[in-house]
């Protein structure tokens, strides 16, 4: 899953656009907006499927987190 991620990231990304993210994420502003972003992303799922998405939400929480690391170690 890494590796697909790594991959789609240096088809559509810049290293400028990549720098610009780990820039912002780095920010108070950047941080508050990823530990957000698994209850959104849960919120969304529970709304466009309605089946439970506990498990998802969980794994969002633990993968986030490793994106942001991966973004960083892309380029």
């Amino acid at each position: 899953m890494t590796q697909a991620y790594i991959s789609a990231a240096k088809t559509y990304y810049t290293q400028a656009e990549v720098d610009a993210q780990i820039k912002f994420y780095d920010t108070e502003m950047g941080q508050s907006i990823l530990a957000k972003q698994p209850q959104i992303t849960a919120a969304f799922l529970q709304q466009s499927l309605p089946e439970d998405t506990s498990a998802t939400e969980a794994q969002l929480g633990e993968l986030l987190p490793q994106m942001k690391q991966i973004i960083k170690g892309i380029f």
